[in-house]
């Protein structure tokens, strides 16, 4: 993967993580009910794709 499309997929995670967590799905995420812990698995998932993302790609030289 270049280093443009890397850094393409960083803006995309980081806006969509910007509107789940700043949006009002908050708020019906508060009268869902959910256990204390689902936001926290949901982050999780936003800094797995963060590290996915950018994990580097063996055949890129470094």
């Amino acid at each position: 993967m270049n280093e443009k499309n890397r850094h393409d997929h960083t803006l995309l995670i980081f806006f969509a993580a910007v509107f789940i967590f700043n949006s009002p799905l908050t708020n019906w995420w508060s009268l869902l009910g959910l256990p204390w812990y689902a936001i926290f698995i949901v982050w999780a998932g936003f800094i797995l794709l963060a590290a996915l993302n950018l994990k580097r790609d063996p055949s890129d030289g470094r």
